[in-house]
């Protein structure tokens, strides 16, 4: 037995599902699209002031040679996104 050999025999291989590698490759702050090769990139810190707590959010997509490019960027409140996304229910099909 070679060298190389033994040791691809030795690597356990973890299923990844398709989204997560995408996940994995965008970073921590991603959320990407589950339709389109588009995601929000997510500022790490915010901004409070008194209309809320404010965070940046960008708006990207793959440019040129699979180059993020920022389509616009987003000032939006964690209070209102956090108020809106617990208005989202379940579609029954």
């Amino acid at each position: 037995m070679e060298m190389g050999e033994h040791m691809t025999k030795s690597v356990t291989r973890f299923p990844v599902s398709e989204s997560k590698r995408i996940e994995n490759r965008l970073g921590p702050m991603a959320v990407p699209c589950q339709v389109s090769d588009r995601w929000l990139d997510f500022d790490r810190e915010s901004a409070l002031l008194a209309g809320g707590e404010f965070i940046g959010v960008r708006v990207m997509t793959r440019g040129t040679g699979d180059q993020p490019r920022k389509l616009c960027s987003m000032y939006i409140t964690r209070e209102r996104l956090l108020e809106v996304l617990g208005k989202v229910t379940p579609k029954d099909d």
